[in-house]
């Protein structure tokens, strides 16, 4: 008999957010306070973009629909365009 599977909470973002892992991390917290309720699912992938992030949203969001999204890009170095 197969599990029945959870909501998730998706984080998507950059180095800062892959880090959510780390000890005591937001992503662990997350995943301490929800367990059994939501599952959490990290793409936070260290250098990432606006540009790059879109493509891997609609790859994991093909398959499924997170009942809620973190979004979090270029936390540490924005870029101000100055044209």
């Amino acid at each position: 008999m197969a599990a029945n599977a959870l909501d998730t909470i998706m984080l998507l973002g950059d180095s800062i957010t892959q880090g959510g892992w780390q000890a005591g991390g937001f992503a662990q917290r997350l995943a301490y306070v929800y367990a059994r309720k939501l599952d959490v699912i990290n793409r936070g992938l260290s250098g990432y973009n606006t540009e790059w992030a879109i493509p891997v949203f609609k790859q994991v969001c093909r398959n499924m629909s997170p009942k809620s999204l973190y979004l979090s890009l270029s936390t540490q170095s924005p870029h101000a365009d100055s044209s």
